[in-house]
């Protein structure tokens, strides 16, 4: 699950940023038409990849201006990359306008509304989130304060390159409130995983603790799925790379087997089972005891 969020937020987070760059350096430039055709071209210069907006660009100004943009599509560049995020039907972001020149960015509302991502993973997976961190985020930079974050129709597959496996994700409406502005960040939502639906509900450490792992991430939500009640609570020290675990799970099934449809695979059944146990290591080998 965490990974979900991960790939979820990090993408988010850089699409917010590429809007925050042009609103903050022209803000009073173009009109609403002007600011589509810049819009597209900083995409193109940045990244390399074609877009298109075919639906509404408005731009609000006041003490707290908001971007809202409709029907976004993005293509391939030139080497032949597909882009993460292939297409988005509505985003909408708000910020404090006096954050933008103090340092340290608000971003009071962050909506986005029929988002298609693709993501891949395998061997090369941790190197690979370490140097896109790297690469676009400098150590200095200040992450975002976002308080509050809205998506609803949210389309996530995970292609596993090694194994040619892939996970089918989709969040119907998934819900992120920064209380406190600095964290915890409390987060519910309902979707499915490979046809099987769950909901969750909890709350997880900082955005900014998230993508730099400077101390132990906290952990503390419960889910429901294909039967299973589960519970996760305690610390992860470096999320993006899953090592450091030192999480207390628990937990109730009503027959086992229906777990396993989480990953498309199909087995006799197997019974109840209930659980409690922590869990240390890594997500690559992990270890139990208690």
């Amino acid at each position: 699950m965490l990974r979900w969020l991960k790939y979820i937020l990090v993408g988010l987070f850089g699409l917010a940023a590429l809007c925050l760059l042009f609103v903050s350096i022209i803000l009073l430039t173009f009109d609403n038409d002007g600011y589509r055709r810049l819009a597209i071209r900083v995409v193109k210069l940045t990244t390399g990849y074609e877009m298109t907006i075919d639906g509404p660009f408005t731009l609000e100004l006041s003490k707290n201006p908001s971007l809202s943009v409709g029907s976004i599509q993005f293509y391939p560049g030139p080497d032949g990359s597909f882009p993460s995020i292939q297409k988005i039907g509505k985003f909408k972001i708000k910020i404090v306008l006096s954050s933008i020149f103090g340092g340290n960015l608000n971003v009071k509302e962050l909506v986005a509304d029929e988002v298609a991502i693709v993501a891949f993973i395998g061997k090369d997976t941790r190197s690979n989130v370490r140097e896109f961190i790297a690469h676009h985020i400098s150590p200095g930079m200040e992450i975002p304060i976002i308080e509050r974050v809205r998506l609803r129709h949210i389309q996530l597959d995970i292609i596993n390159k090694s194994t040619g496996r892939s996970v089918d994700f989709r969040l119907q409406q998934f819900n992120i409130d920064d209380i406190r502005d600095t964290g915890p960040l409390f987060v519910s939502g309902k979707g499915s995983v490979n046809g099987s639906d769950f909901k969750i509900d909890g709350k997880l450490g900082a955005l900014a603790t998230l993508i730099y792992g400077a101390e132990p991430f906290p952990v503390d939500f419960n889910m429901n799925t294909s039967g299973l009640n589960f519970s996760a609570t305690g610390t992860i020290d470096d999320p993006l790379a899953g090592e450091g675990l030192k999480l207390r799970l628990s937990g109730e099934v009503e027959e086992l087997s229906h777990l396993f449809t989480l990953s498309d695979v199909e087995i006799p059944q197997l019974g109840q089972l209930k659980f409690d146990t922590s869990v240390i290591n890594d997500f690559s080998a992990p270890g139990l005891s208690d």
